[in-house]
């Protein structure tokens, strides 16, 4: 009798361990598909990645040289653009992440029209991401697709004494009007990459960007990560939030900067097929950690060079205070500040017409002012 109850219990021991093994088994395996098989493999989640690009000769596209950054940053909040400090700048190959994506190259109908297949051709686009974008205000609200490249635009190599400013986040009313001003009192533009929920609640604003000279790109409706998301779900960020800046300006924006700098090849080719260009930026003051007035100066000053795009946010006090020292100091050095757009097309013969522009409307600015 005792010998028979422990053999039972051996037993039982036996079947616990076997069974917390099995368990131990399925919940590995469960993670290891999770990661490598539903979740997209293909992202830039954690990092920003600093770029370094030079527009291609016949202007259809620009090329990137890419660092992937290895500090994690918080990327829940809306209001912040966690990236990492550009100093000492890198320059090399484009990492593997973003040079293969097989989710989105599914096969298509055999019906395809002539039409989809041509711009296939032309475009290096798939047929997929055409049709996933072609919706019925498509071309009221976007340009024409261009070449997709699996690259973006960081900053102008090409270019001399020029930097573009950018800010992103808005428009947030205590902070849009003051940023535009400052600009327009300095004799200069910028760049605003705009959250679609930020601007459905504030059109005035945009209008007030645009109708004082700057420039307007998408930053997301959302800002979640879109790298993060499905193909459909991409498209709509985009449709969401171009739609309500087209309707507040009239204006079609080309220029689209992820959030948080995260991207994957499904995106980029999503962003080619609705005319965008992918903007990120080669200098960043880390102003989203409020590091004070004088040291974003100082990085900003720092760090800028010859075609550089400088990243800034909307929001916050000290990128407000410190802004008419940066343009100030970078004057001083014999910088002059264009669009994204004006930089993405930039080259040296552009210079002496840039320099001209810029001191004709500082001459005006103060004999406005006597």
């Amino acid at each position: 009798m005792i010998l028979r109850r422990r053999r039972k219990k051996n037993r039982s021991i036996i079947y616990t361990i076997a069974t917390i093994f099995l368990l131990s088994v399925l919940i590995g395996s469960g993670a290891f598909a999770y990661k490598y098989v539903f979740e997209n493999k293909y992202v830039h989640a954690n990092s920003a990645p600093k770029i370094m690009d030079i527009p291609s000769d016949n202007g259809k596209s620009s090329t990137l040289q890419q660092e992937e950054s290895n500090t994690t940053k918080n990327q829940n909040s809306s209001n912040s653009e966690p990236a990492p400090s550009n100093e000492n700048p890198t320059s090399v190959s484009t990492p593997k992440d973003t040079q293969t994506s097989d989710a989105i190259n599914v096969s298509t109908d055999e019906n395809t029209s002539p039409q989809l297949d041509n711009l296939d051709k032309n475009y290096g686009i798939s047929n997929f991401v055409l049709k996933l974008v072609d919706r019925p205000d498509r071309d009221k609200l976007f340009g024409p697709p261009i070449p997709f490249n699996k690259r973006v635009f960081g900053y102008n190599k090409s270019a001399v004494k020029v930097v573009a400013l950018t800010f992103d986040d808005g428009p947030i009313p205590e902070y849009t009007e003051k940023h535009v001003d400052i600009l327009k009192s300095m004799g200069v533009k910028a760049t605003f990459f705009v959250i679609g929920k930020n601007a459905q609640k504030h059109p005035e604003l945009l209008k007030y960007i645009y109708e004082n000279g700057n420039e307007i790109g998408l930053h997301s409706y959302s800002h979640f990560n879109m790298s993060k998301m499905k193909p459909e779900q991409m498209v709509d960020e985009l449709y969401k939030t171009q739609k309500i800046v087209v309707e507040a300006t009239g204006i079609k924006p080309t220029l689209f900067r992820p959030p948080y700098g995260a991207f994957n090849k499904a995106l980029l080719e999503i962003s080619d097929a609705l005319g965008l260009h992918v903007v990120l930026w080669n200098v960043d003051p880390d102003d989203w950690r409020n590091p004070g007035m004088q040291n974003l100066v100082e990085r900003v000053v720092s760090h800028a060079k010859n075609g550089s795009v400088i990243l800034m946010h909307e929001g916050k006090p000290h990128t407000l205070a410190a802004l008419p020292q940066i343009i100030e100091k970078l004057k001083s050095e014999g910088y002059n500040f264009v669009t994204i757009s004006e930089l993405l097309n930039y080259d040296k013969n552009n210079v002496t017409n840039s320099s001209e522009s810029q001191q004709n409307q500082q001459q005006n600015d103060t004999s406005k002012t006597n």
